[in-house]
């Protein structure tokens, strides 16, 4: 969270970030580590570059840590958005119904979440759709096989102003045989979105910008 602050406040304007403890990193986590984010969120020079509280969640899949531990933390991280107004920029693997159950028990209004790299089932996208979550697409969507079911049932499931166009750099390229992903491959993912909603690029390009910038509550460019 301090490296991404200080590139963002380096490049402010141009960069924000986001402060939290990847489901991965709970492990090392303690009521220290709570009272920090809220520092850094609340410090006036970097109140306005830090838009969300994250990458937080639960990784049932990996388990790099408890879960009993990840769901605690995750579940303090939750507490803290809701202190700090913050919306919630969420990891979830393996996890959907313990995750959903932990987002209810904070009172977390659910159009304040973000439910990033998603890669879940169609019943769990419908879940999170009928919640109010916005929901992060990544190169997964491009990937020739992985990314097939997905193409199918996404256009019917995730309405374009729930929508999020991310990479999950440096994994997730949507590019076959590429070993890094890179912000400057986004472009590729919004093809394969362009194609699969059956749109212009320009114009989900332009209607998933208008999503960030409403959930993150960025600032307009300049005319």
């Amino acid at each position: 969270t301090r490296r991404s602050l200080a590139l963002a406040q380096r490049h402010r304007g141009t960069l924000w970030c986001t402060a939290g403890v990847h489901p991965h990193d709970t492990k090392g986590a303690d009521e220290g580590t709570m009272r920090a984010l809220q520092s850094i969120i609340e410090d006036g020079d970097s109140r306005d570059l830090v838009v969300a509280v994250g990458e937080c969640g639960l990784d049932f899949d990996r388990n790099f840590s408890p879960q009993e531990v990840q769901a605690r933390v995750f579940a303090d991280q939750a507490a803290l958005a809701k202190r700090t107004g913050l919306p919630l920029f969420c990891h979830e693997r393996m996890a959907h119904e313990r995750f959903v159950q932990i987002l209810e028990a904070a009172e977390v209004p659910f159009e304040q979440v973000c439910v990033h790299c998603f890669t879940g089932t169609e019943a769990e996208l419908q879940k999170y759709v009928a919640l109010g979550c916005y929901v992060g697409i990544t190169g997964f969507i491009s990937h020739p096989t992985r990314g097939k079911e997905m193409r199918a049932f996404l256009a019917q499931c995730l309405p374009l102003d729930r929508l999020m166009v991310e990479t999950d750099a440096p994994f997730m390229a949507p590019i076959r045989g590429c070993k890094r992903c890179e912000p400057c491959h986004l472009p590729f993912v919004v093809s394969t979105l362009a194609e699969v909603y059956g749109l212009p690029l320009e114009r989900l390009a332009a209607q998933t910008t208008a999503n960030a910038r409403r959930f993150f509550r960025l600032p307009l460019p300049d005319p």
